[in-house]
This record gives C-alpha cells, structure tokens and sequence, in this order.
C-alpha cells in the first residue's frame, strides 16, 4: 500500500517526490516499510510513507520520537532483545532512522525505514551514506516546497491588501470602514466571524459594534464583559498581547470556553488596540470548528488592524483639519496675508485669496502636493532645494514655530522674497496633524531697506564731512586764542566724532552703553584702574551722544585736576536700571584732595543744563573731598532694557 497524505493547499505532488525517495529507501535496504515525518512551526505530521501505515506510526508515536531528541541518526538493529515495539499484531524488529533541519531551522524532515526481523548486524557505511543522502534530498524538496508556498502566500498578501485598500480608500466613516475590513478579512480566512468592538471606560466592559458573518453564523453583536472570557484574555489584551486559542475547550478553563461556546466560538485570535496604556478597542476572527492558527495568519490579522485603525485616524484628523479649514477660510478670506494649511505628511489643503495672489498659483494648483514642491522647490541657482532643508517644513517634525525669510518661485521661474511664520497645529492630546503657513511679498519692504541703507550711508559720509569741516575751521580760527580753550574744544569735538562713528557703524540703531563708556574713557586712562559695572543696556542714538559726551567732560576733567591726574587714582563707573529711568554714577578715589569751585565752568554747565535736558532727566556734580561725584538719573524707553 503506498499513500500520499491529501493537503487543501495542493502541495501533495511535492510529497509524492517523497514517495519516490521512500521507494529508493525501501529498495536500498530491503524493508517493507518507509516514511517520512515532517515537523513545521512546532507541529508534526506523517507527510508520506510506504508500506503498512499502522504500525510505523504506531511505534514512532509511541516511543521512536524521543530517540530524535539526542541523536541525528540512530540504528535499532535487534528489537526482539527487549526493546520490541508492539506495532498492530506484528512487532517491529529493526529501525533505523535520520532527522534533518531545513535552512529556516523551522523545519525538519525524519526519514525512518522499519523491518519485522530484526538485523543484528545493523547498516553498512555505503547504507548510511545512502541514508543520508535520501534525507538530504528530501530536505531539498521540502525547502524547494517552502519557497513555492511563501511565494503564492506573498502573492495572495499583496493582492489581498490591495483589495483591502481599493475598497476603504474613499471611506471617510469609521463604521463603514470597520464593516468592509471585517467582511474582506473574513472571506480571506475562511473563518465564520469577523467582529471590532470599543472597550468600556472601566477596560472591562466592550460593546461589539459589528461584525461579519460566514453564512450558518450568528451574529455576535452586543455588549460584553471582558473577565467572561477568562483570565488569559483579560492578561493578554490589557498587557497589548494577542490572544491566540487553537480550540476552547481544550485550552480554557471551563467557565471560558463555556462563553466562548455560548456565540458559537470554538477557535479565535483576538487583537487589542492600546493607546496611552489603556485598552480602548479590539478586533477578532472567530472559528466555529477548532483551528491551528498559523503564524502567518496571525501576521495578518495583526497588519490589517494597524492599518485599518491608522486610516481610521487618518480619516479622523484629515475631517478634522477640513472642518479647521472651513473656519480658518471664513476668517481668512479677506485677509491681505497669504494663509496655507498643511495636513500630516505637508500636503497642502487649504489656501486663501491672498495666497493665490501672492503665489500666482490657484489653490487648485496647490491642493493634494507639498507647497514646498509647488513654490520652494529650486534655489536661484538653479539647483533642488530640499525639503529638508527647508526652515518652513521644520515646524511640523520639530513642533514649533519658525519664522524668516525665504524666496519662492513664481510661475514664470522668477524669484521673490517673502517673509514667513510657520506653526504645528497640535491635536488635544498635543499631537502635530498640520502647519499653519502665513507669507507675504517683502520685495518692496526689501527695496525700502535698501535705499534706506543708501541714505544713511549718504548720511554719515556728510556728517563725517560736515565735522571735518567744523574741526578745521576750529583750528584755523582759535590759532592765537588761549591753547586750553583749543584743546578742550578739539577735544569736544573728537569726542562727538567718536560717538557719530560709533552710532554710524550701527545704522543710528541704539548702542550699548558699556560700549559707550569704553570708547570715551580708554584713551585718557592707560595705568589707571577704572572698574565698569552695570547691566546690558541699548541706549537710542540721541541719549548715546549725549552720554559720549559727558564722559568726555568728566575723563578731562579728572585727567587734569581729578584721580587720574596721580599714579594711584582710580574711578568707579556704574549704573542701574530703576523702572523706565536709567540711574548712572561717576566716582573718584585717591586723587588730590578736592576744592568745591566757586563758579561753574563750561563743562559743568553742559552737564547740569545741557546733558539734563537732552536726556530727559537730571545731572549733579557733587565735590566731596575724596573725589567728584556725577549723578545722572535720565528717561529711557522700555525697549532699551
């Protein structure tokens, strides 16, 4: 008798190969029975055998397995000695079998030729070698099958979830989208139902919201308690593990499979979904009949939830940022600023008046592409700009906002500038599900700045003329005047030239105070300590001048009569910010004693007169002994600070 195991999925021709190496088997050692035992993902089955079936599985059942477990290859050559197999009527007297693992290490075939009498003198080595080799050979036929069925199962995937997607792509409702997965999965697994369900706020209770059914099935939905199912369910899917049973009653506690039974369930895998470590829905495929799951089964189930609940979020946030977008064009209709708003993966989806105007582009044009694909796709020289490296993407990836400016292209190829902000919109849970871009053309704003700069450029070089001028006539006029009355006017005016040059090369933009003082003083203090102290502060261009000058006054002043006019004389320099007023001090140490003057001179004039007034508060000089004290307390913006 020679049988071949009948297989659903068609694989027998691949085990009749089998037959005939069995055949060659029986024919080298002249034994009345072969077969072969093939063992896949853990499970073990009689693929092919020759001769009397009965026996041979009967002994390897019985006890040949467990010699595999030590040994590849093993000779029983006398069983009659003590170690008969009672095989049917008939015992079995000599076995000697093989087991070798396929190239997946998943797999293994056993070769086992059976004889009733036994042979004492076991196997010859050409025997051995020959046994080998017919194993080999049956490896090789089982990988050649595994490939095959890999194959026409990756084919039947593919096209499988290609079916999937064609016919949930234009689904924008959840339930909708749950039914047509359900009924697709069931009839691709052949099981009787396929069911989702929505897990209760308490993780224990779930309401089955539908189903599908293979005809001869009842409809399983309801409302649920989880704990009825047992304790292994209940582990399983809150822990986000799958629960996997081959047949209910054989492996649940009965309490189990009693509701398993009660709706017609002999056999089930059951996935969760878990978000934010709570169990909130499940999805399942239920078998009337026990059924060995397969792994790739399992796989399968388990891709057609992830991508069944993620275009469930998709649908979820892409009606969500439409019904933004209605909002947003109800606002922003009118608007001058050109408004884009981005889904999750920068596709664009909205665009106002505003931005068709200032991109030269429809929003039609725009809708469904990348706006950077669209209008920031080059650089001027003509090269990519990638996406990447663009700052207006980065929102998204980075959740926060950017802003700058950049050049977008027109239709026609043309560059211009625009300034831009972009922001994430972030869903409640502070997830990013789109940007909101906003531009506008800065050309003109660019144009301006630049002739502004020329005008200002213009500007200096004729105040740095004017005081050129100034400084000769100076000269030319005070030739025979009182040389102190010379030097300290020249002095005067270097000072203000100084200060000019300063505020010049910062565009008449305030300048830091400290800057200041260390630009007055440094000339008149080589070998004397001067301590500077006090907060960054940005003084505007009027203010600046006017404390250049003071310091001006006071460095002379102190140089000729003050500390500094000694070895050991210092000066302390400091400020504070006190609200919107500016609180600065000038004090003198170790030098000659100091004598309150009788009258006031020019340069103290300037500063408790003119120095007050330009700045807005008061000045006072104070004479103490130890040295001269000036008090400023002087108005300054906010924005300074």
């Amino acid at each position: 008798m020679q049988t071949v195991e009948a297989r659903p999925d068609g694989r027998g021709s691949v085990d009749a190969a089998l037959i005939g190496l069995l055949r060659l088997a029986r024919l080298l050692f002249d034994v009345p029975a072969a077969a072969f035992w093939v063992e896949e993902g853990g499970r073990e089955r009689l693929a092919a055998y020759v001769g009397d079936e009965q026996p041979i599985r009967t002994a390897y059942e019985a006890d040949l397995r467990a010699r595999f477990e030590e040994r590849q290859f093993f000779v029983l050559p006398d069983l009659q000695a003590g170690d008969t197999f009672k095989a049917g009527t008939e015992p079995i007297g000599f076995v000697a079998g093989i087991r070798e693992k396929l190239a997946s290490e998943h797999a293994s075939v056993t070769l086992i030729v059976a004889d009733t009498k036994a042979r004492p003198a076991g196997i010859t080595d050409e025997q051995h070698s020959a046994f080998e080799a017919i194993c080999a050979q049956a490896v090789t036929q089982l990988e050649l099958r595994q490939s095959q069925a890999m194959q026409a199962e990756m084919m039947d995937r593919l096209s499988f979830f290609d079916r999937l997607a064609t016919a949930t792509q234009e689904l924008e409702d959840a339930s909708a989208i749950m039914r047509t997965v359900a009924r697709l999965t069931g009839e691709f697994l052949d099981v009787s139902i396929c069911a989702y369900a929505d897990m209760h706020e308490d993780e224990n209770g779930f309401t089955i919201t539908g189903d599908w059914t293979a005809p001869g099935s009842a409809s399983i939905v309801g409302t649920y308690e989880l704990a009825d199912f047992g304790d292994t369910a209940v582990s399983n899917l809150s822990s986000n593990l799958p629960l996997v049973v081959d047949d209910v009653i054989a492996q649940l506690p009965t309490a189990a499979a009693t509701t398993f039974q009660s709706i017609g369930i002999a056999a089930t895998i059951c996935l969760p979904l878990v978000k934010e470590d709570r169990l909130t829905a499940l999805m399942a495929v239920h078998s009337a009949t026990p059924r060995i799951w397969t792994d790739v089964e399992l796989s399968l189930i388990r891709e057609v939830v992830e991508r069944s609940w993620a275009h469930i979020e998709r649908v979820r946030v892409e009606r969500t940022l439409r019904e933004t977008s209605r909002r947003l064009n109800a606002i922003l209709s009118n608007t001058r600023e050109a408004v884009f708003l981005m889904d999750e993966q920068q596709i664009c989806i909205y665009a106002n008046i505003a931005a068709e105007q200032l991109t030269g582009y429809s929003f039609e044009d725009m809708r469904g592409r990348p706006l950077h694909d669209v209008v920031h796709h080059k650089k001027p020289d003509g090269s990519h700009y990638p996406i990447e490296e663009c700052p207006i993407d980065r929102a998204f990836p980075e959740r926060a906002q950017t802003s700058g400016e950049e050049l977008f292209v027109a239709p026609d190829g043309t560059f211009y500038p625009v300034g831009f902000t972009a922001s994430p919109v972030l869903d409640d849970d502070g997830n990013p599900i789109g940007t909101v871009i906003e531009a506008r053309n800065i050309a003109e704003e660019k144009r301006f700045q630049e002739h502004q700069v020329l005008l200002i450029d213009e500007l200096n070089h004729r105040a740095k003329n004017l005081l050129a001028i100034v400084q000769g006539i100076v000269a030319q006029t005070m030739t025979s005047s009182d040389p102190e009355i010379r030097k300290a006017l020249e002095g005067r005016l270097m000072a203000l030239a100084a200060a000019h040059s300063l505020l010049t090369k910062k565009n008449w933009e305030p300048a830091p105070l400290r800057q200041l003082v260390n630009d007055a003083i440094a000339p008149h203090v080589a070998g004397h300590v001067i301590s500077i102290e006090g907060p960054e502060l940005m003084l505007p261009s009027k203010t600046a001048i006017s404390m250049v000058l003071a310091m001006h006054e006071l460095v002379t002043n102190a140089v000729k009569y003050g500390s500094l006019s000694v070895p050991d004389g210092r000066v302390e320099v400091q400020w504070e910010v006190d609200g919107d007023d500016l609180n600065f001090q000038w004090q003198e140490f170790a030098g000659p004693e100091v004598v309150a003057p009788t009258k006031r001179g020019f340069g103290s004039k300037m500063l408790e007169r003119g120095l007050a007034a330009e700045l807005d508060g008061s000045v006072r000089i104070e004479f103490p002994a130890e040295g001269v004290i000036c008090k400023v307390r002087a108005s300054i913006p906010k924005t300074a600070i």
